[in-house]
Order: structure tokens, then C-alpha cells, then sequence
């Protein structure tokens, strides 16, 4: 199917084995959640998206999706087995929000120009490497940060000093020796 004048299209849980084809130029929401999708989305970039749900699929390998999309405000990836890493590139252009938890990353930088980026939700994958504490300058508006269930080998440096707007961070599930005196300080903090 093409669907060449639609703002808003919603196809979650109906079995597609692949993405269809949007000539839409105005698409500005997709929820392709729920589908047995794997394939390409290189048409993406012709589209205005804003909001992307590509949860639960059966997409795998590098994710470049925000590089392609430059006016993605809101990608969910979560549950599928992409791997490697989230780079900095992926957090440029205007993306606010990234869903990401139970993926198989096992990398996360940030890019070397502050980028917009809110929210960012790594819960249940496999970080090893991820940015130093003085990379988190280059996400100043960060509010959500959550990382439970990591399997990786990484833990996250102190920035909270540095981040007065994070009102919620999330680490369950994991070892750490590490005390967290910033949290505690932070007086946006709503939730730990």
C-alpha cells in the first residue's frame, strides 16, 4: 500500500512482515510497533517524521535511523536486537526522546555539539563503553536517564552536578561501588 497524503498512520500489531511504502511528505507520526518488520527504512527520509515506534520488530544490526530522519523529535527501538552503538551522530537534529531498552547496544556517545535530547532509555542492554562525565555537556536539556538492567560493564559517571534538569535517573539491577552524593544533592530529583 502507499499512503501518499496522511499526517498520522498507525499500523501496530497487524503482522507486517516488511514496511510499507509512504510517499507522504507530510507523515508526521508512525507506530509500526508490534510487526515482524526487519527490513529497510531508507524511504524515511523523504517523510517530515516526528514520532517513530518501532518497537517489538525484528530489526537488528547498527541503528541510523535519527541520521536519516533529521526532524525526528521521538524514535522508540525498544525490544528488537539492534547492536553496536548509539553514537553521537544518532542524537543530532532536533530528537528529543529515545527509547532503546532490551536492544543489544554495547556503546553510547554523545555528540561533540549540544543536541536537544530529553529523555534516553537504555534499560536492558549491554553497555560497555559510554561517554565520559564532561560528554554529558553536550546533552544539557537531559531529564530522563535510565539504564536498569544493563548487562555491560560500564557505569555511569557522576554528572549530576552538572545537570540540574535531570529529575529522573534509573540504574536497578546493576553492581556498582560507586557512591552518588550528586543524585542525592540534585534538587530537581522527583525519582531515583
Amino acid at each position: 500500500a502507499s499512503f501518499n497524503s496522511v499526517y498520522s498512520l498507525t499500523l501496530k500489531s497487524c503482522q507486517l512482515p516488511e514496511m510499507p511504502i509512504i510517499g507522504s511528505s507530510i507523515l508526521e507520526y508512525l507506530d509500526l510497533s508490534n510487526n515482524s518488520i526487519g527490513d529497510a527504512y531508507s524511504w524515511a527520509s523523504r517523510t517530515g517524521l516526528k514520532w517513530l515506534d518501532l518497537s517489538n520488530n525484528r530489526f537488528s544490526g547498527p541503528m541510523t535511523i535519527p541520521t536519516v530522519i533529521p526532524s525526528l523529535q521521538h524514535l522508540n527501538i525498544a525490544n528488537n536486537t539492534w547492536s553496536g552503538s548509539i553514537q553521537g551522530p544518532n542524537f543530532a537534529g532536533s530528537l528529543l526522546s529515545l527509547d532503546a531498552r532490551n536492544n543489544s547496544f554495547t556503546t553510547l556517545s554523545f555528540p561533540e555539539s549540544p543536541s536537544p535530547v530529553v529523555e534516553i532509555r537504555l534499560d536492558g542492554n549491554s553497555i560497555n563503553t559510554g561517554p565520559a562525565e564532561d560528554n554529558f555537556d553536550y546533552v544539557p536539556n537531559l531529564q530522563i536517564f535510565t539504564i536498569s538492567g544493563s548487562q555491560g560493564s560500564y557505569r555511569f559517571p557522576n554528572f549530576w552536578a552538572n545537570h540540574p534538569k535531570i529529575y529522573q535517573y534509573e540504574a536497578a539491577d546493576m553492581e556498582t561501588s560507586e557512591a552518588l552524593p550528586g543524585v542525592i544533592a540534585s534538587p530537581d530529583l522527583r525519582i531515583l
